[in-house]
């Protein structure tokens, strides 16, 4: 199925027995670390997400990356799951303190040789050029002022091999807006992240499938109003899009 697309429902998702497999691997993962007493950055419904650029990595590497750069990624699951799984993995992230859990983490599971942190914010990433067989992106980019997104994208370009991968999710439809400045069409996708990362799409175009008409969107938060004085439900989805440096 196209990686450039939107999430539906998530039982749609997990009928996949690879998907469903690997999902219940991140649950077992996070499971023995948190009983271990060790941290994690665990941010809800990120299922989809996580597995959906897992099986792609999968998919273009015939298993994973030798070198990843997780982006803004603190001290996800993620992080683990692929230095675990022998890719070397470098976070970039402005939270010093994820950083420090990150780093922290890495030393107990002797993973040290292969799993670091790195602090940068939007530009001039302490990273090198062309450093990168792939980057991942989870839910990030939407955080990013959209005046500040060509030298976002300028820096993953920058430090991914010629040839190399990015995967990016994002948050995805009307309701995102209250939390962040997410794109909430296809055009905008195509337009405000695909056309102005100077990267090329790999597959097919991205494609919002729409959501359960009866379920509606997937991923259902409360959030605090504007006064501060109540809670509603914001409701919507998630994206995704495969790009590439050219080889040039």
């Amino acid at each position: 199925m196209n990686f450039n697309r939107t999430l539906r429902r998530l039982a749609d998702e997990f009928r996949e027995p690879q998907a469903a497999a690997l999902r219940d691997e991140l649950h077992a993962l996070v499971h023995g670390l948190t009983s271990r007493g060790l941290e994690l950055r665990l941010d809800h419904g990120r299922d989809w997400e996580n597995v959906h650029c897992l099986l792609e990595l999968q998919r273009c590497f015939n298993g994973f990356p030798a070198k990843l750069v997780e982006i803004g990624g603190g001290n996800s699951p993620v992080a683990i799951y692929l230095a675990r799984a022998g890719c070397d993995v470098t976070v970039l992230d402005v939270d010093r303190g994820a950083l420090a859990a990150l780093e922290h983490n890495a030393r107990e599971l002797e993973l040290s040789n292969r799993l670091r942190g790195v602090h940068g914010g939007i530009g001039g990433w302490p990273l090198g050029d062309g450093e990168f067989d792939a980057a991942l992106s989870i839910s990030v980019v939407e955080g990013i002022l959209r005046s500040k997104r060509r030298e976002h994208f300028a820096e993953l370009s920058r430090v991914l091999a010629p040839g190399g991968h990015a995967l990016m999710t994002f948050d995805f439809g009307p309701g995102s807006r209250f939390v962040s400045d997410a794109p909430h069409t296809a055009e905008e996708v195509e337009r405000d992240l695909v056309g102005i990362s100077g990267l090329e799409l790999v597959g097919e175009e991205f494609c919002d499938l729409g959501v359960d008409p009866h379920l509606g969107p997937p991923i259902k938060v409360l959030a605090p109003t504007a006064d501060g004085f109540d809670q509603r439900v914001v409701e919507y989805t998630f994206g995704a899009v495969h790009l590439r440096r050219g080889n040039g």
